[in-house]
This record gives C-alpha cells, sequence and structure tokens, in this order.
C-alpha cells in the first residue's frame, strides 16, 4: 500500500489504535493491522466490516463501568439508529435534554445512564434473539465516575455477531 500523503511505500504492523474516528476520545482497538509509513509518519489503521466494530464497541461501551459521557450518549443512541427526539420520548425528557448530554453541557443523571444502557442490552438482545447473560448486572453495578477510562475492544470481538462474549452469552 502506498502512502496517500507522500506516495511512498507503507509496512504493515498490529498495534493497538486508538479509535477517536468513533468519536469517543477512550477507545482503544487491540492488535490492529495499521498501514504506517516510514517516510512521513503517517498511520492508516485497517479496519474490516466496520458495522461489527461499531456493534462491539456499543456493547463494551454500555457494559463500561464508569459514568456514560455525553460522546457515549450519542455513540448508543445511534447505533439503534434513533433520532434524539425518539431517545427523549423514550427516556420521558426534551430534546434540549438529550442534545445537553450529548454535547456534555449538562450531566446524565445515574437513573437515565442506566436506563440508555438497558435499553441498548434489550435493542441487541432482541436484533440478535440471545440473551447476554450478567448484562443487568454490570450495568446495575456501573459506578459514577467524574473521568471515563480506556474502552478496549479485541479484534477477536469484532468478528463476533451478537457474540460479544461467548463466556457471557447464553442463547434464549
Amino acid at each position: 500500500m502506498n502512502c496517500p500523503v507522500c506516495g511512498h511505500k507503507t509496512k504493515a504492523e498490529r498495534m493497538d489504535w486508538k479509535y477517536r474516528e468513533s468519536g469517543l476520545d477512550n477507545v482503544i482497538l487491540k492488535n490492529t493491522t495499521v498501514h504506517v509509513c516510514d517516510e512521513c509518519g503517517e498511520k492508516m489503521p485497517v479496519i474490516k466490516d466496520m458495522p461489527e466494530v461499531h456493534k462491539a464497541l456499543a456493547y463494551a461501551v454500555a457494559q463500561h463501568p464508569a459514568s456514560l459521557t455525553g460522546p457515549m450518549f450519542r455513540f448508543l443512541r445511534k447505533q439503534m439508529k434513533l433520532t434524539a427526539t425518539e431517545a427523549a420520548d423514550m427516556l420521558s425528557v426534551s430534546k434540549v435534554t438529550v442534545s445537553r448530554w450529548e454535547n456534555s453541557k449538562s450531566p446524565i443523571g445515574e437513573t437515565n445512564d442506566k436506563l440508555i444502557r438497558m435499553i441498548y442490552i434489550q435493542f441487541m438482545q432482541e436484533k440478535c434473539g440471545v440473551v447476554f447473560k450478567d448484562s443487568v448486572r454490570n450495568v446495575t453495578a456501573s459506578r459514577r465516575a467524574t473521568k471515563s477510562e480506556t474502552i478496549s475492544v479485541d479484534r477477536g470481538l469484532w468478528k463476533r455477531t451478537c457474540k460479544v462474549n461467548p463466556s457471557k452469552v447464553m442463547h434464549a
């Protein structure tokens, strides 16, 4: 592969990739193929099957122990293909409130934080026809934190459609 910046050849390396393109600042895609240009230093990740990556990432966000940030809330909402108005209706809040959450202008309260996670988990269970074992326990155990921790998604997680973690999935 040639570098799109300088035209020189790149070499493929395996590394952890800080996946800012997701709209989340705290996501690491583990063991990702990245083309690196020795000439100019440009790095280009190879991310195949983006919908599966985002599905795995959304599940990791829903199970993440720290409080949801505005961008995390937006990511979950978009993965469910909900408009801000639809999300507001589901949570019995105004569209303005959802906008404030997503833009980090107002904190997401603990109840709505857990509720949107549960709605996402139910959405995935219905879509996949499986029950995600211990999901409710993980959501109810989530803690309030002022700083969002790193969310890591490994390559194996991307490849398993709806089977986010085989040890935590029971078929319905």
